[in-house]
C-alpha cells in the first residue's frame, strides 16, 4: 500500500461498517456470520465491497487473505481515528 498524506477516503454502507467492527474486534468468520445472521456467501460479498472501497486488492492476486483483513482493519481503524 502507497502512504500518503491524504486522509483515507471511503464510504461503507451500515451493514459493511458493521461487519468491519466486528473483524476489528477479532471475531471470527464464523462469529460475525452468527451475530449478524448471514451466511457465509454473504459475508464475503461485504468482505469484496470492504475490500474494493478500500482499494486492498492484492496486485499478484496470491489470495493472502489474512494480509487483506488485516489491511482491512489497520485502514478502518485509521479512518475512525483509533489508531495513528
Amino acid at each position: 500500500m502507497v502512504k500518503t498524506n491524504r486522509k483515507y477516503c471511503f464510504k461503507l454502507s451500515n451493514r459493511e461498517t458493521q461487519v468491519m467492527e466486528l473483524v476489528a474486534q477479532g471475531l471470527s468468520d464464523k462469529e460475525i456470520m452468527e451475530e449478524l445472521k448471514i451466511t457465509r456467501s454473504t459475508l464475503k460479498t461485504h468482505l469484496h465491497h470492504i475490500y474494493g472501497k478500500m482499494v486492498l486488492f492484492l496486485d499478484d492476486n496470491d489470495g493472502n487473505k489474512p494480509l487483506m483483513r488485516v489491511r482491512a482493519v489497520l485502514t478502518y481503524l485509521k479512518e475512525k481515528g483509533r489508531l495513528k
